[in-house]
């Protein structure tokens, strides 16, 4: 984990890769938290798109609801995690924005790292981040 005001001088762009999962979620947060004063602060939550826009037949555990032409709309419960994020960090006045990508979510998101400023990651991917192109904050 860097210490933030030493070594990175002022973020304007970061990115938290959050999978759905509650550990991902409480780190995208606490980055969040710590940079909340941050003038002009963007944040992007990348999701993968299985997750933040779930397909397929609905099953016991997924939330279900229908739109107003019938169609069924599911969301898994991992869907529930990114958004819970992404509100949390509006939340903290910060300007958020979702993204989704295909495909395996830590490679994408090592490649799209290189448009923003700070990476956040959750400890169980701390092992990975020499792997970003920019400077990662392992948050708990």
């Amino acid at each position: 984990m860097l210490p933030l005001a030493s070594q990175l001088g002022p973020a304007s762009h970061v990115l938290a890769i959050v999978d759905g999962s509650e550990e991902n979620r409480e780190a995208a947060v606490a980055g969040a938290d710590l940079l909340a004063a941050t003038p002009g602060l963007q944040f992007t939550v990348l999701a993968s798109a299985d997750v933040a826009q779930p397909a397929g037949s609905p099953e016991a555990t997924d939330l279900a609801s229908t739109n107003g032409s019938g169609a069924l709309l599911q969301r898994a419960p991992q869907t529930s995690k990114v958004v819970e994020a992404t509100r949390a960090i509006e939340d903290r006045g910060l300007t958020t924005r979702m993204r989704t990508v295909e495909g395996d979510l830590v490679e994408r998101a090592i490649e799209v790292a290189a448009a923003h400023d700070l990476v956040v990651l959750p400890p169980s991917m701390a092992d990975r981040a020499d792997e970003f192109p920019v400077p990662t904050l392992v948050a708990p």
